[in-house]
């Protein structure tokens, strides 16, 4: 992980009336005593498969709720027969749809 922050201000340590403008650079991945004791993704994975800890994968039981919740959704607005308004990828959304926002 890698965080970089600019132009923050602090106090100066000489002069208490003064601010100084500093940077906050910090890598945690870039310090080699972390990357050595930091497994990767799939190194936490297989562990914790091999421990037998499931905190880290999805259960049955819950991916059948998702499906669920997601078919039901599908099944309602099929039924209502709602309008499907596409749009370009980074437009600000259907145009259809933004106009009437606007009109109310």
């Amino acid at each position: 992980m890698k965080v970089f922050i600019s132009n923050l201000m602090r106090k100066n340590q000489e002069q208490e009336q003064e601010l100084q403008q500093i940077s906050l650079d910090f890598c945690q991945s870039c310090i080699l005593e972390n990357r050595i004791n930091t497994p990767e993704a799939y190194e936490r994975l297989l562990d914790a498969c091999f421990k037998g800890d499931r905190a880290l994968f999805s259960q049955w039981d819950q991916i059948v709720v998702s499906w669920t919740f997601v078919n039901d959704l599908l099944a309602k607005y099929y039924k209502q027969g709602a309008p499907l308004y596409t749009y370009k990828q980074g437009s600000m959304g259907p145009e259809k749809k933004r106009m009437s926002l606007l009109i109310g």
